[in-house]
């Protein structure tokens, strides 16, 4: 019996370059940094990652993998309330990460069964055994439970040396900081130490990947920046920056949006003009398609120059613009910033691509290499008309929209 495939899953192929890239790193046992602005779609990347059907694909269908990847999804917002440091109250303890990453690790075992053979209960790697071992990093009033906190990262080595013996088959354990910034903030710099200890003790049997707006180095202050290094060159030759959807993708995008109203998608030239002026990015897509869904103002005969002015208008589009310059860095903004300004004033701009910066919003999609830069490399071209009606005319500098204290105030 014919099954038509289901327009509300996405195929493999969904941003088939970037998992040609992130499997490829996997295979050959590399930690993974993903980077991409706000809303271009890092959550959605990340499940597609942990499909099976995607992983059959592109790891073991393509590469012939041989181990058996167990991918662990650490959500930051499931972290346990913050306990502190048995050595500096000021400072957090590491415990309700050490706790996150064991207790998602043995879920993951569980659902891949690579203990299942084990039917000893006085094998150490006996399920039950392990669960025990999980238990033992809760601490116990009546057996000292500071000493619990103090040899937690212990407990979790245990734990990872049981799996890796008791394990059926060879596996490879991937951990997934979604939305490493939370981690950053939550987190001591010993728990990112640790991390790296592990990553050492099993070589590439432990892997990390990452998902954020910005580098590493650039979400650490920068007088901490030794401490954390041993962990974030585990990446310095693995980066990986999500940029917009390519055509393919939305069209898919479209289908799955159109496939959840029960509707038919936007007519054909519509659909590539709304491309054309969000640049494929995930979040601007999804509102304009709320948008055209909402209202019968948008026609096939319509100017791009037209299509942006009606978004700009749209409460959804502006938020998403928000969303994309609240998460850059300062001095990106303020390349942005500057090259908005001159536009206003009708000067030229000329920015260098060696600047690091530049480069970093190069990287990310957000301008358009050449030679030298403006305006009009400032992409998606949504985005830019967004900017260049918000900044103000009067604003020589960022200080004068008082960016130090709320980086958006100067739109609300």
């Amino acid at each position: 019996m014919y099954n038509p495939p289901n327009p509300k899953q996405l195929s493999v192929d969904f941003r088939r370059s970037d998992l040609e890239v992130i499997f490829e790193h996997i295979h050959a046992g590399q930690s993974i940094e993903i980077i991409g602005v706000g809303s271009v779609g890092k959550s959605n990347f990340v499940r597609q990652i942990q499909r099976r059907d995607v992983q059959d694909h592109y790891l073991y269908q393509a590469r012939h993998e041989q181990s058996h990847c167990v991918f662990i999804n650490l959500d930051a917002n499931s972290l346990l309330e913050p306990i502190p440091s048995l050595f500096d109250p000021k400072e957090p303890s590491s415990w309700p990460g050490y706790e996150l990453l064991a207790s998602r690790l043995l879920k993951a075992v569980m659902e891949n069964e690579l203990v299942r053979h084990i039917t000893n209960p006085n094998d150490p790697a006996f399920p039950d055994s392990l669960w025990g071992m999980y238990h033992r990093l809760w601490p116990d009033s009546s057996q000292g439970g500071n000493l619990t906190f103090s040899l937690a990262y212990r407990y979790i080595e245990d734990l990872v040396q049981r799996i890796f013996i008791g394990a059926n088959r060879p596996i490879r354990l991937i951990f997934i900081f979604d939305e490493f910034e939370k981690f950053i903030a939550e987190l001591p710099v010993r728990f990112f130490q640790s991390l790296r200890s592990l990553r050492d003790q099993y070589k590439d049997r432990v892997l990390y990947m990452t998902t954020s707006r910005q580098i590493i180095p650039l979400l650490i202050p920068q007088q901490k920046n030794k401490d954390y290094e041993p962990f974030y060159e585990l990446f310095v030759t693995s980066r990986h920056f999500l940029l917009p959807y390519r055509p393919s993708d939305t069209e898919q995008t479209f289908k799955r949006l159109s496939a959840r109203r029960d509707q038919a998608p936007p007519p054909a030239n519509l659909r590539e003009q709304f491309l054309a002026v969000t640049g494929g990015h995930a979040g601007l897509i999804r509102a304009a398609f709320t948008a055209w869904a909402q209202s019968p103002r948008f026609a096939d005969n319509m100017s791009d120059a037209e299509v942006v002015n009606m978004l700009l208008n749209v409460q959804a589009i502006q938020d998403e613009c928000k969303t994309i310059w609240s998460s850059l860095s300062q001095q990106e903004q303020q390349i942005l910033f500057e090259m908005v300004r001159a536009q206003q004033r009708k000067q030229r701009t000329d920015v260098r691509v060696y600047n690091p910066f530049a480069y970093l919003l190069i990287r990310k999609g957000i301008l358009l290499e050449s030679t030298s830069m403006g305006f009009d490399n400032i992409r998606p071209p949504v985005f830019a008309a967004f900017l260049l009606s918000q900044i103000p005319t009067a604003a020589n500098t960022l200080s004068d929209i008082d960016f130090a204290t709320n980086p958006i105030n100067w739109w609300e």
